[in-house]
Formats: structure tokens, sequence, C-alpha cells
């Protein structure tokens, strides 16, 4: 997987000049909702992505994919607010209209990785507590892929509309540590237990 990627950034490596010239920056804002089981351990909070994207063929690009999902977490929702930290290399294809006109749909899909950090939380099989307590963290793989709709204005601007999913494991002790903030008097026996997490975010953004 490694030289997989290491070879993607070798083959598109060019002189700094032209690689700058070519380089189309995406700013991307909206919000994430984690899917299935992570819907009962998070719930909805904010997302914002930045992309550069370096075309490899007249309707291919290839993307640096950068971003921060931030689930929160409600009343109803036993688990600590957490960040996501995303960085992906992703292919986008332009499915219909011109990359650069009016109306274009495109697809993409990559992967990557996902870095989790949580607020502090304390575990009762964890006593005597310390004042650091305990935090979701740690780095997983992350495969990823989606939709955009993209729409340019009278003034030349390029709007993008971006569906995307975003699917994580979870390492042993995230999985232990969620499942034990799970159980309560009312449900002792906790929720079922999680070992990954898919997203859905929405965002609209705009080109650089």
């Amino acid at each position: 997987r490694s030289a997989f990627l290491l070879a993607l950034l070798v083959g598109t490596a060019q002189p700094a000049q032209a690689q700058l010239g070519e380089l189309k920056w995406r700013l991307h804002g909206g919000v994430v909702q984690p899917l299935a089981t992570g819907n009962e351990y998070f719930s909805l909070g904010p997302s914002v992505a930045v992309d550069a994207a370096y075309p490899l063929g007249e309707r291919v690009d290839l993307l640096l994919d950068l971003g921060w999902d931030y689930v929160n977490t409600d009343d109803h929702n036993p688990t600590p607010v957490t960040n996501l930290w995303r960085y992906r290399l992703e292919l986008e294809d332009a499915l219909m209209g011109e990359r650069d006109g009016g109306l274009s749909v495109h697809a993409f899909a990559g992967g990557g990785a996902t870095t989790f950090y949580s607020h502090k939380f304390y575990l009762v099989s964890r006593q005597p507590y310390s004042f650091d307590g305990e935090r979701l963290r740690g780095t997983s793989l992350t495969g990823t892929g989606g939709l955009r709709l993209g729409m340019k204005s009278p003034d030349g601007i390029k709007f993008w509309l971006t569906g995307k999913v975003n699917w994580t494991p979870l390492n042993d002790l995230n999985q232990d540590a969620l499942h034990e903030l799970s159980t309560s008097l009312f449900q002792p026996q906790g929720l079922e237990p999680i070992k990954s997490i898919m997203a859905v975010s929405v965002t609209l953004g705009v080109g650089l």
C-alpha cells in the first residue's frame, strides 16, 4: 500500500514551478453524520476540508484531500466529542460536463489515514483516575468515496456540493473504551460494540 502511494507521488512529480501552476485548490465546509452503529455513539458535527487537484488527464485529477470532522455528542450519546483529522489521496473523474465548465458531476475514491483525538473522559475500570484522564487516540487507515456537483456562477466562481463517505476502523483500545462508556444503570450491557466508524459528510465548497 505504501509503495502504491509512493508510486503515485513520484509519477506526478514535476518541476516545482510547473506543478504549482497546475494545482487547483478548493475549500469545503458542512456537516458530518456517523452512520449505522456509529450513530449510537456519535452525533452530527461540523466538517471542513481543503483539497488540491493535480490533472492526470483531460477528465481525471489526483487529489490531496485534507479534512477535519468534529463528531459531537449530546444527552443520548455516551461518548466524548472527538476530532477526526483526515488525510487522503484520491482519484476524481468528471462523469458529466466539463471539469472547469458551468455544470459537472464528478466521482472520487481513494484512501489514506485518520487520526483520532477526543476530549478527556474517565473509565471506571481504570481507577484510580489520573488528572489527564483518557482519550480516544491513534491513527487508522481510511477508505473514502463520493460524488460532487460542480456549478459555475456568472462571475466565473466554481462552487461544489459534495457528498462523501469515510470508513475508518478503530483500534482495540478505542473499541473497549467506547463500549465501556456506553454502559450505564439503564443499559448495563452497553451498546453494540463498535469496530469502525462510517460517516457521511455533506459540504459546500468553492474553488480558490
